[in-house]
């Protein structure tokens, strides 16, 4: 059963939510998607009329969970613009999944070129390590996923004994000496 819980976090009231099973909506998608067959596109319009209200609106986030609940059983959608959900394989979601490292490293040269326009004089002396921790973080993710930057990992990830993914500190310990 659903318990909300409500404290206070720097002044505002905070709730927190310990929900135990999946909201209907979500469990009906789940559902209705698990079979989907590798390179079948479900489009919105059939969600819609299964759910009875509109999946890229007030739907989005069954929709969304419903897609994560799936991953993890290795039943891997991919969103088709204006269309709906098409069922790929392992291969074609990593893919996918790569192309948010691609728009997470546009993302952080927006910021820093939106970042360089603030005079640091104009900001107190909390807000000022505040701004130059937040530039060095999306510069730090700037170069490490610079395309080159990848290639020199995955050349050494072939060249290892497995194909593992190499923990954080080591992959930073890595990227540092090349």
């Amino acid at each position: 059963m659903p318990t909300l819980d409500i404290t206070e976090r720097n002044g505002h009231a905070v709730s927190k939510r310990s929900i135990g099973q999946l909201h209907a909506d979500t469990q009906m998608l789940i559902d209705y998607l698990r079979p989907t067959k590798r390179g079948i596109t479900v489009e919105y319009s059939e969600l819609d009329h299964l759910l009875g209200r509109d999946v890229r609106d007030l739907a989005r986030c069954n929709m969304y969970t419903a897609m994560a609940h799936l991953a993890r059983e290795q039943v891997y959608f991919v969103v088709v613009r204006g269309e709906g959900l098409r069922c790929v394989d392992a291969e074609a979601f990593a893919i996918d999944a790569r192309q948010h490292l691609t728009r997470s490293r546009k993302s952080a040269r927006r910021y820093l070129s939106r970042a360089a326009c603030v005079d640091p004089v104009h900001l107190s002396t909390e807000e000022q390590y505040k701004h130059n921790a937040a530039c060095s973080v999306a510069a730090a993710l700037i170069h490490m996923s610079r395309p080159a930057a990848l290639a020199k990992m995955e050349k050494h990830l072939a060249n290892a004994d497995n194909n593992a993914r190499l923990a954080v500190g080591r992959t930073l310990e890595f990227l540092r000496s090349h």
